[in-house]
């Protein structure tokens, strides 16, 4: 008889996002989860707007803006139902939660022990060091969430001082009553970080031995608070997270167990300064955060590091990651129906040009863009690339579970492809980050996806690029000036302006800065703002020549093709060729200079590729990328769905002209190939230069 080994245990402490003790709450429930073999999470309630959130300043958003994906839309009641299926589960629940109608349903077939306790300190202490078989520790150490004007929310990025200490974790504004029910439970020595003298003044008053831990300097800011933090607490650290405070606070158990040093700065090209000796020293693993801007990109980039994009509730239990499902041995899939060399070599004959899309969805946080692309590809029947790295393969039940599925039984095969994205782990700037390390991260994707049990018949064979190609600037006579034309102005021109957004090189700039700031802010709300538009921060910079060492990185990885940023806007062209490997150019999409990425913005960018490429009369493709979290997270959707929708059709359905063949990007890659050996490519004007051997 087979007996199932038995689940891991998991605490899971759930509150509103707006209590303000569950910093301290969490870093406390950390330590003492771990001493007792337990996982933990936590799972904060607050308002979500589901949108994506790229940096800068969330405005009239709001928190909402801050919080990643919908409840409903972003599948949090499935994530707790697999978490309870998956863990032994113990639940916090601190007040009413969004998780107690669910849990309620759930708990019992689940086994799952759910103690619903009031927002109290010692009810939550008593709750949780009951369940986990722990003692209350005899040390406190308050935290002061923010010690210092301006400096909100710091509680998270202290957890090394509760956990690493073992310590009973409070935040200032602890009650009274709260106070002298822990005195009672004989914690009588409290360490007080960041706090006033009159506030710790008043604590001994209430009967506790205070010590100072100091902590916070009045001249703080985030950059120099947690890169300070980071550097006490160095030893054992195994990672970095970039992340804003309200990150910080949902993926604090994430920082507890793998040891990363919380870190932010605005720009974060402040703290990344401070720490760039410490960042480039670390191996891995990739770095978890979000950016303030996409310069941070390049700066990680430049240290060796790539950035893993998360966002709070996407996914909406991390803990997930750590017990990842198994994968079915895939023995048998039914015919690919792809096309065959032979007919190939025949729309080559007839100058047919083959069309495929690739949707970037590759960060964690994006796994939420996965429901509303597989209903894409089932409701227009698209061929195209999914790109991904190597963790999203480890957040399942997740619509990848469709790839060998065919689609006549509701699966996605032979329809989607995946792809493998930028560092494999993360993103980088490929080209700042070096073909080295490139080819170090690559090796570590390949690990994970071994670990990860992902069959072969699954693994990636193409490779995409974030930026492989070294940014250049464009020459003057290309370079927008001070005048713009746009049609929805009064007058159709607008004046531009440089945004004071950025690292500052020197309190000069940082002026400047804060002027074109503040102009930015009155225009927004002004009946002018028609007549000015900001300089985008890319828009004078193009995609420079193609970098072989990259390809051959690319290619020394396993991979037999790859889509390159260089040679971008030019005629298919086959940009590096060596044995089974390809390098291929992109033909459709824009520049539009808010990111240094290329990409398709709606189904107009498709229409004027097609007319070009159908001009010249010669084979080739039409292929673009689309960045997947603009159009499918769950609170974008309702506004993107009908142009992603048209942009799914216009490749399903062959184009404007249904003389285009939709395939996937694995085809394109043969394509080429063939049309290399017959010189059957168009003739390349400009750009980068192809590469045999």
């Amino acid at each position: 008889m087979r007996t199932s080994r038995p689940r891991p245990k998991l605490l899971l402490f759930c509150a509103r996002y707006g209590f303000s003790q569950k910093n301290a709450i969490a870093a406390t429930l950390a330590w003492a989860a771990e001493t007792q073999g337990f996982a933990f999470d936590v799972y904060y309630d607050a308002v979500r707007g589901g949108r994506h959130y790229g940096g800068g300043e969330p405005g009239h958003h709001g928190l909402a803006l801050l919080t990643g994906g919908l409840v409903s839309g972003g599948r949090h009641l499935e994530a707790l139902t697999t978490a309870l299926h998956r863990f032994e589960t113990t639940v916090i629940c601190a007040g009413p939660v969004a998780f107690a109608n669910p849990l309620a349903a759930l708990s019992g077939d689940a086994g799952a022990a759910v103690h619903l306790v009031r927002e109290d300190l010692v009810e939550i202490y008593e709750a949780a060091f009951g369940a986990l078989g722990v003692a209350w520790p005899d040390l406190a150490v308050m935290l002061e969430p923010e010690p210092v004007p301006g400096l909100a929310d710091v509680d998270a990025y202290l957890w090394p001082e509760v956990f690493h200490r073992q310590a009973l974790g409070l935040a200032s504004g602890a009650r009274p009553e709260e106070l002298r029910a822990i005195l009672d439970r004989q914690v009588r020595v409290l360490i007080a970080c960041g706090l006033s003298a009159d506030r710790r003044a008043e604590l001994a008053g209430e009967g506790f031995r205070v010590l100072d831990l100091g902590g916070v300097d009045p001249a703080d800011d985030y950059a120099s608070l947690t890169a300070r933090i980071a550097r006490r607490w160095s030893e054992g650290r195994r990672g970095w997270m970039l992340a804003d405070p309200v990150l910080a606070a949902y993926w604090l158990p994430v920082a507890c167990r793998e040891r990363r040093a919380l870190i932010y700065s605005k720009p974060a090209a402040k703290v990344l300064d401070s720490l760039a000796g410490d960042i480039a020293a670390t191996p891995g693993p990739a770095v978890l955060g979000r950016q303030t801007e996409d310069a941070d990109f390049f700066q990680l980039s430049e240290l060796g590091q790539c950035l893993q994009v998360v966002d709070p509730g996407r996914p909406p239990l991390p803990v997930l990651l750590t017990q990842p499902a198994g994968w079915a041995a895939v023995e048998s899939i039914a015919e690919s129906g792809e096309p065959s060399d032979a007919e190939l070599l025949a729309f080559a004959s007839e100058g047919r040009v083959l069309v495929s899309l690739l949707f970037w969805t590759g960060m964690i946080r994006e796994l939420e863009n996965l429901y509303a692309l597989a209903d894409l590809v089932s409701l227009t029947g698209l061929k195209a690339g999914f790109v991904l790295t190597a963790q999203s393969f480890a957040q399942r039940p997740s619509p990848l579970d469709l790839l060998t599925v065919p689609r006549d039984q509701g699966g996605l095969y032979p329809h989607v492809e995946v792809l493998l994205g930028s560092s494999g782990t993360g993103v980088s700037i490929e080209s700042s980050l070096g073909s080295q390390r490139l080819a170090e991260h690559l090796a570590g994707a390949r690990r994970e996806l071994d670990d990860l049990g992902v069959p072969a018949a699954l693994r990636p064979s193409g490779w995409w690029a974030t930026m492989d190609a070294r940014l250049i600037r464009r020459p003057r006579w290309q370079s927008p000036g001070p005048l713009g034309w746009n049609p929805a102005s009064p007058y159709r021109l607008q004046f531009r302006f440089q945004p004071g957004q950025g690292h500052q090189a020197n309190d000069r700039d940082a002026r400047a800065g804060a002027l074109r700031e503040n102009l930015a802010g009155r225009l927004k709300g002004s009946r002018l703002r028609s007549f000015f538009r900001a300089y985008r921060p890319y828009e004078e910079f193009a995609p420079g020549p193609f970098s072989a060492e990259i390809a051959d990185a690319v290619r020394h990885a396993g991979f037999t093709y790859m889509f390159s940023k260089s040679g971008f806007g030019s005629p298919p062209r086959v940009l590096y060729e060596k044995g089974e490997f390809v390098a291929l150019n992109y033909t459709a999409g824009r520049w539009d200079g808010w990111t240094p990425f290329e990409t398709i913005n709606d189904v107009a960018d498709l229409r004027q590729a097609e007319k070009e490429l159908l001009a010249t009369n010669q084979p080739g493709w039409l292929v673009g990328t689309l960045d997947s979290c603009l159009w499918a997270f769950s609170g974008e959707l309702w506004r993107a769905a009908p142009g992603l929708a048209a942009i799914a059709r216009f490749a399903a359905s062959g184009g404007s002209s249904g003389r285009l063949l939709n395939v996937t990007p694995r085809v394109v890659a043969r394509y080429a190939r063939l049309l290399s050996s017959r010189g059957s490519l168009a003739v390349p004007r400009g750009g980068a230069t192809r590469v045999t051997g």
